[in-house]
């Protein structure tokens, strides 16, 4: 017997890892965005620890209940994005692209759905945010951090698990943003280490490490 997802669906878990409650309140959202009223139950979502690679997660609908099996947040956090975007239809870009969705009462799960992740053939995986000067002069609904959390997002729905969050003031600014939701962080290299930028530090002095090498290791002593 097929199951539906609806308004009504219900997520149970017990898991308490910040990335992975801060992605069901992305399905959350994108459930209502793409389901509209309705007085019929809906199939379950289940969130169950179970054997699994890293990072990688199983879907199986069973009995009204579409189960989500995984053995780390992250591989709960790609199998969230998963269920948003295989059933309720809402693409990896949606916030950048201006995805319209139309709402619907309910949505087949089918009965005996079953899908296995791959693992991922690179360890990590990420990017620069390279037009982040134009992102940090955006708000969205009044709030700037919006924008970067979006960023995040959809690197985790494209299975990204790595990123830099911005560079200097912005680095700083967004790094736990980025970390609550599951990502590592790393840095580029006007900032190594995580050292604060030299112009920053010493905004009276010529970048240049001929000239100025004993202050370029204070910094990168300071950022380890």
């Amino acid at each position: 017997m097929n199951g539906y997802m609806t308004v009504n669906t219900k997520i149970i878990t017990d898991e308490k890892d910040t990335a992975v409650q801060l992605a069901l309140r992305s399905l959350r959202r994108d459930m209502e965005k793409t389901l509209a009223p309705s007085e019929e139950e809906g199939v379950k979502i289940r969130l169950v620890r179970r054997p699994a690679e890293e990072e990688c997660f199983v879907l199986e609908q069973t009995e009204n209940v579409l189960e989500l099996g995984a053995d780390s947040a992250l591989g709960f956090v790609y199998g969230i994005y998963e269920i948003s975007r295989r059933f309720l239809g809402v693409q990896d870009f949606w916030f950048w692209n201006d995805q319209q969705f139309e709402r619907r009462e309910r949505i087949e799960v089918a009965q005996g759905f079953f899908h296995r992740s791959e693992s991922y053939r690179v360890r990590l995986r990420g990017w620069f945010v390279n037009d982040e000067v134009l992102i940090s002069a955006w708000s969205v609904d009044r709030d700037p951090k919006r924008p970067w959390e979006m960023v995040f997002e959809t690197l985790l729905r494209c299975g990204g698990n790595m990123v830099i969050p911005g560079t200097d003031r912005n680095s700083v600014r967004y790094r736990k943003l980025a970390s609550d939701m599951g990502l590592f962080i790393t840095h580029h290299h006007a900032e190594p280490l995580g050292a604060e930028m030299f112009a920053r530090a010493y905004p009276d002095l010529k970048a240049s490490y001929a000239e100025h090498g004993d202050l370029f290791r204070k910094l990168w002593r300071e950022g380890i």
